[in-house]
């Protein structure tokens, strides 16, 4: 067994009874196994970053900042969205893992239609229009794994292993992420490959690597639950609204996280800031993927030990805070390059996201690793599919409304986007700080 699931704390020996109903050592075995499946998956999704590598594609293909806007939108909408539509389906499953199972060999098959168009079509036109259908395809079946996923992940992870867990997934795929970061450059630089065959050969790697982290998760033996009927969408609707209303730390991070979404959305045009405002170069797209990655991977594994440790709310509230201080250091730059304060370098202007990308990778981990575990902390056991259902297609609802960014940079210049993220960082910062759960867990240190 790896020397980091050898070393995971041994709360059991302080408790009464084990929480779960697998044994420690099968806990063990799962925490493995879950975080092999996240170093893989982190490694795929480096090289497809939304953020980055699918906006140097999409505004190789068009300049409309909608459709820019809509990357992040249904990349994270898509995933969120179908979950309360699916969750009385879920509930019923004694077993979840076998929706995943079902959900993974999709997502494959749709990945492998990504890579023969980017390799095959070369209309632009008729290529945009497949990105967008097959990317959303896989979005959606990530959406559908989603739920067994954490549930899986809750019935095999005790709660005070979970930070562990998530930053440990973050810390081998950053290492991977490395990789992945010199390969981009690489494709994107000096590829021997004409666009959009070199994104092809990006994806077809991604591919690969998410196949075989899906195969692992697979292998995880989930104990039974205990079966709730069959409950019709209006029914989990009904039990979500009075969940909203009468749990008052449900209802706050929703809210807080709802917050957060929204002003997420000025991610991608970091990416645009460095395009076009500081006229970066096709080759600085693996440098700045570099930054962001390596900057995750030196933090993830220690920020993982403070979630732990000082609670998933703080976690969250330092999620909230840091985007807020990326967005203003992005509101700078275009500010400062609008006023011609960059060429008083003598270094190219580009060089100046180099912080920007380091803000994004250091403050990146922390909504990761707090978000989902906080949620799980909050919901009662009976429950959990319910709140995860209910509050993942809220924010799924939300990304959805996120192409108003590209309308707000179209009408009002892409200043705006970064004033408005900051606000609505601080209004999730305010949310976060009502919590009275997520305060860090009583239990031994390591």
């Amino acid at each position: 067994m790896p020397a980091f699931a050898r070393s995971l704390p041994r709360e059991e020996a302080d408790l009464p009874e084990w929480p779960l109903d697998v044994s420690p050592a099968e806990s063990r075995r799962s925490f493995v196994l879950n975080a092999l499946n996240g170093s893989l998956f982190n490694f795929a999704e480096t090289l497809m970053d939304p953020n980055l590598v699918l906006v140097w594609l999409v505004s190789a293909l068009t300049s409309s900042n909608l459709l820019i806007a809509a990357i992040s939108t249904i990349g994270a909408g898509s995933w969120f969205l179908p979950q309360l539509f699916l969750s009385g389906w879920v509930q019923s499953k004694s077993r979840t893992i076998v929706i995943y199972r079902w959900a993974a060999t999709v997502r494959i098959l749709t990945w492998m239609m990504l890579v023969a168009s980017l390799w095959w079509i070369e209309d632009r036109v008729h290529l945009l229009i497949a990105f967008f259908v097959l990317y959303t395809v896989m979005k959606l079946m990530a959406g559908m794994a989603g739920l067994p996923f954490m549930e899986v992940t809750a019935r095999t992870v005790p709660a005070w292993w979970r930070g562990r867990l998530f930053a440990i997934r973050q810390l081998l795929g950053g290492l991977l992420g490395l990789v992945a970061g010199w390969l981009v450059k690489q494709m994107l630089g000096r590829s021997v490959y004409p666009f959009p065959r070199n994104f092809a050969v990006l994806f077809f790697i991604a591919a690969l690597s998410g196949s075989l982290a899906l195969l692992i998760f697979s292998l995880i033996r989930e104990p039974a639950g205990k079966p709730r009927p069959v409950a019709p969408v209006r029914e989990q609707v009904r039990r979500g609204w009075r969940a909203l209303r009468e749990d008052r730390n449900f209802r706050h991070f929703t809210l807080g996280r709802m917050s957060l979404f929204l002003g997420l959305v000025a991610i991608p045009f970091f990416t645009i800031v460095a395009r076009q405002v500081l006229q970066a170069p096709s080759s600085a797209a693996g440098e700045y993927l570099l930054i962001a990655t390596m900057t995750a991977l030196v933090f993830n594994y220690p920020f993982g030990v403070l979630v732990d440790r000082k609670g998933k709310r703080w976690g969250m509230l330092v999620a909230a805070t840091g985007w807020g201080i990326t967005s203003a250091f992005a509101l700078f730059l275009v500010v400062a390059a609008s006023r011609g304060w960059l060429s008083r370098f003598s270094f190219p202007p580009y060089r100046l996201a180099y912080p920007l990308f380091f803000l994004r990778g250091f403050f990146t981990p922390f909504d990761r690793l707090a978000g989902y575990n906080l949620l799980l902390e909050i919901a009662p056991q009976q429950d959990r599919i319910l709140y995860l259902g209910f509050a993942n297609t809220l924010f799924g609802l939300v990304m959805l409304m996120g192409t108003w960014g590209g309308k707000i940079v179209d009408r009002f210049g892409l200043a705006s986007i970064f004033v408005i993220s900051i606000a609505l960082n601080a209004l999730a910062a305010s949310f976060f700080l009502r919590i009275t759960k997520g305060r860090g867990m009583r239990r031994k240190s390591v």
